[in-house]
């Protein structure tokens, strides 16, 4: 009983500690002292919990002060992390200087794309059917006030090897503490076929796939919301998603058919039963076998919201 006991106080230390120090996150979020978008890169320290409830079991109730402390530092080490690696600044007032980035369609059979971002919006859509270019990149333009320095957002580089082109576009000078409503722009040949991987942390996602020739996508939303239009001429597509406190609507075409295979953990998932049938641990499209364009969609849910329609 006494061992109970004092697991018991530890663990209570343990939970009194986390939810004190989540309270005093959103309130400094609530007062403007924090941005919601700490959150982005917060949620990836969580197996620092199950160290700590470890803890809470191994050491002694007399020493429950030590546990309190080293959990404690911990957890101000994670805060302390999560918000310096966006290179907090003082200046609020920020000219993001406008780019683009092209490559042309000439020579080139296909196409890998990894686009990494966070704390924004960014758009992935079809150029035009007849585009020379395999792909248009540009980030946004605003000014607020008078700027006290001028940032670029966006880092992209391209490699050309045997008719494949890799393409990678990621963020430069993340900002913590300032509000820059920074929005990226993507257009990719839609004649092209193209293996595409999106991570996103903290941001509004919309990605119009419809007209594109997508073989294969890797998505991770971390803390962000947003649309996924699936491409309409899917042969053989596959699709993986994994969605950590996100929110996704997922727009299937008429003509597309569709096996989905969901690993739901604590979140909410709305499936449109009428057109995607339950069979087991997949839902199918009636006609997922015999149809010209077919997704395949493994999506793994932890504490989000995913509509399917």
């Amino acid at each position: 009983m006494a061992e109970s006991e004092r697991r018991g106080n530890n663990v209570a230390i343990t939970w009194g500690i986390f939810i004190l120090s989540f309270g005093i996150v959103l309130l400094l979020q609530a007062t403007g002292v924090l941005e919601w978008r700490l959150w982005g890169t917060l949620w990836k320290f969580w197996p620092v919990l199950i160290i700590s409830l470890g803890l809470a079991i191994i050491i002694p109730r007399r020493l429950g002060w030590l546990l309190a402390a080293i959990e404690i530092v911990a957890l101000g080490i994670c805060i302390w992390v999560s918000a310096v690696q966006y290179a907090p600044s003082l200046a609020h007032d920020v000219t993001i200087i406008e780019q683009r980035f092209t490559y042309p369609v000439i020579g080139v059979e296909r196409a890998n794309a990894k686009i990494e971002f966070s704390t924004g919006s960014v758009v992935v859509t079809s150029l035009q059917n007849n585009s020379q270019l395999l792909t248009e990149i540009t980030d946004g333009h605003e000014e607020q006030g008078k700027p006290q320095e001028q940032v670029v957002t966006m880092k992209t580089s391209f490699t050309q090897n045997d008719g494949a082109v890799n393409i990678n576009v990621g963020p430069v000078n993340s900002r913590f503490w300032n509000d820059w409503p920074v929005r990226w722009n993507l257009g990719f040949n839609p004649n092209l076929p193209i293996n595409m991987e999106i991570r996103c942390d903290g941001s509004r996602v919309s990605l119009m796939m419809e007209a594109l020739v997508i073989k294969t996508l890797y998505l991770e939303m971390n803390v962000s919301s947003g649309t996924l239009t699936l491409p309409a001429s899917a042969v053989n597509t596959v699709i993986n998603l994994d969605m950590n406190v996100s929110n996704l609507e997922i727009i299937v075409p008429k003509d597309v058919a569709v096996k989905i295979k969901i690993d739901n953990n604590l979140s909410v998932v709305s499936i449109n039963q009428q057109r995607f049938i339950r069979q087991g641990d997949y839902y199918v499209s009636p006609d997922y076998e015999t149809a010209s364009n077919g997704v395949e969609l493994n999506i793994l849910c932890d504490v989000s919201r995913l509509v399917i329609k």
